[in-house]
């Protein structure tokens, strides 16, 4: 049970104690002269042939297993939004002389570094939109390895944005002054941008996306806020904005305004408005 040997050759060949077992590795770039070279996208098979000096011939052959991969998109309705998940299947890969025991994924472009996951069929959140590429690494009951990178490319998946939709709306709450003596055809105040925001709590930086603002009620002093406009689209930033530019009230005080997107939830934007310059 104690006995080790690193390596053995024809001068030096293995004694193994009778019934006794150990293993022999085989290393293709070193233990044959010459590297033995097997093109990576036509995987062989070894055939491996033991001699003793008894006479006896012990063969057997080790074949590589074969990765197969499948990917479907589900869509989910997640109340506010519908979210594309990636569903990969590996479940037609087969090992010709055992059975796969690992089945490890690798997926390129939703995290700075790659991402790893395990299991014959998986299914895949992305916090990213896209563009991903993906590996499937196989191993058999005999520890040998095919990747499908190797054998048949990498899995492509094209950008898309309902890997990671919005999911809610976010804005400020400032105060913002009002200057009555101004002309009612200039802009007065701006109010502060309406941003998407996805599951990861990070803005969407998608242009052309329609943001409403309505006045919903004031408060104190504040009878009406008028807005102009009442529906932007997002700039590349994913920001859109609005303006005040009329007021109904004496001195200032609350006015709610409420901000939609989609069947996203609303937002109620409380702007504290303080009227300046009253003259009449």
């Amino acid at each position: 049970g104690e006995w080790e040997k690193e390596s053995f050759t024809r001068l030096y060949p293995y004694d193994i104690p009778a019934h006794g077992t150990v293993p022999i590795r085989m290393n293709f770039l070193s233990d044959f002269g010459e590297p033995l070279e097997i093109p990576a996208r036509q995987p062989l098979s070894i055939d491996v042939l033991l001699i003793t000096d008894l006479g006896n011939n012990f063969i057997e052959t080790f074949a590589p297993p074969v990765p197969v991969a499948s990917v479907e998109i589900e869509t989910e309705d997640i109340g506010v939004a519908y979210r594309d998940v990636l569903i990969l299947d590996a479940s037609d890969s087969y090992d010709p002389d055992g059975f796969i025991t690992e089945y490890n994924w690798t997926i390129y472009g939703d995290d700075p570094s790659p991402r790893y996951l395990t299991g014959r069929k998986i299914r895949v959140y992305l916090s990213k939109e896209g563009p991903f590429e993906i590996d499937l690494k196989v191993t058999d009951d005999t520890g040998m390895v095919s990747r499908l990178s190797q054998i048949s490319g990498y899995i492509t998946i094209p950008a898309n944005r309902n890997f990671n939709p919005p999911v809610c709306l976010d804005t400020d709450n400032d105060t913002y002054y009002y200057n009555k003596s101004t002309p009612p055809n200039l802009i007065h105040a701006c109010l502060k941008p309406a941003c998407l925001k996805d599951a990861k709590d990070e803005c969407v930086k998608e242009e052309n996306i329609p943001i409403k603002f309505e006045f919903l009620e004031g408060s104190g002093n504040v009878t009406r806020i008028e807005i102009e406009p009442s529906v932007n689209y997002t700039n590349s930033s994913g920001i859109a904005s609005t303006n005040i530019t009329n007021m109904t009230g004496l001195k200032g005080g609350w006015g709610i305004i409420r901000v939609k997107c989609d069947r996203l939830p609303y937002l109620n934007n409380y702007k504290n408005v303080k009227v300046i310059n009253v003259t009449s």
